[in-house]
């Protein structure tokens, strides 16, 4: 078990470098160990299914990842209950893999039943309820339903403000997300608020010279150009 540990964290690395198919198949190593030392129904090999299936997705191999997000989640249904968090993380990414798809209503359905799970759990405040949130909030936006988006991406920044404070780059990140909508509604005035606080916390985060400072000032511009 300790080498699958091992493999699945090797394989984490290699798939944040881009390394897919050395990730992937450091996974289905660690797959195979689990079946033959705790067996196929058991949490771990549960999660390394849902680790498989994100490599999948970033493959756009979006069949085969909805596959092994089922099976993930059978075989928590069958040994811990699908109310438990890591249950939620594959309810999500099949979210994504739906939404890629344009399966609009069946994303919006898991994502709510992972933001179910996951405030049963840990309330109304958390990281990884806003993850779900700005899923939620992104959807609303595809489908342009505006005020919708803006309401819960709020919702998900009051949460990161309660769970990470005020410096995070999550928040900057929901700032983006806001003042992307506000300008979309034709609001430069108030667009420019959100984009000058995600601009405030990626300075403090990172310093000046960073893509991420650059890129909210580069939108920055687009919204002065309107206003």
């Amino acid at each position: 078990i300790q080498i699958a540990t091992v493999c699945i964290k090797l394989a984490h690395s290699l798939q944040r470098q881009g390394k897919l198919e050395e990730a992937l198949d450091l996974y289905k190593q660690s797959l195979q160990i689990y079946k033959k030392t705790v067996g196929l129904f058991h949490p771990d090999s549960a999660n390394t299914f849902h680790s498989m299936a994100t490599v999948l997705k970033q493959q756009g191999k979006l069949a085969e990842a909805t596959d092994l997000l089922k099976q993930a989640l059978e075989i928590f249904r069958t040994t811990c209950g699908d109310d438990v968090l890591q249950a939620s993380y594959a309810y999500n990414t099949l979210g994504t893999v739906y939404e890629m798809q344009d399966k609009m209503e069946d994303a919006m359905e898991l994502y709510e039943k992972s933001l179910h799970i996951k405030r049963g759990i840990a309330g109304k405040a958390h990281p990884y309820i806003s993850f779900t949130l700005n899923c939620i909030a992104n959807l609303f936006r595809k489908e342009g339903d505006l005020e919708k988006a803006i309401s819960t991406y709020q919702e998900s920044l009051d949460s990161y403000y309660t769970s990470v404070g005020e410096d995070h780059p999550l928040v900057g990140f929901t700032c983006t997300k806001i003042a992307n909508v506000l300008y979309d509604q034709g609001k430069p005035e108030d667009s420019k608020v959100y984009f000058e606080k995600a601009l405030a916390v990626y300075l403090k985060v990172y310093g000046a010279d960073h893509p991420k400072g650059a890129k909210v000032k580069e939108e920055m511009g687009k919204v002065t150009e309107a206003s």
